[in-house]
């Protein structure tokens, strides 16, 4: 092998190491914009939350379990808890 060979043989594996490196320096920004998205949605959605909102998904839960319940009392109570009631309003 020639001196000219091994000088174009080191000059390739250096433009690939430098390939290399650039590819995984864009996946690098790529997870890293993805990461700042995904962050910044859920800032936004924190922020969107109020109290008013989470009482409506309580009722809506409430109402669920009045729609679903059969009128009837559970047989067996297994603790010494309380039994569940649900809030009817006044």
């Amino acid at each position: 092998m020639t001196m000219s060979q091994k000088e174009n043989e080191l000059r390739q594996a250096e433009a690939d190491a430098k390939k290399v490196v650039a590819a995984a320096d864009g996946e690098a920004k790529k997870s890293i914009a993805l990461a700042e998205g995904m962050a910044r949605a859920n800032e936004l959605v924190a922020r969107s939350i109020t109290t008013q909102i989470i009482q409506w998904r309580q009722l809506e839960i409430q109402q669920d379990a009045v729609r679903k319940w059969n009128g009837t009392l559970p047989q067996y109570n297994g603790g010494s808890g309380p039994l569940p009631f649900l809030s009817v309003g006044k």
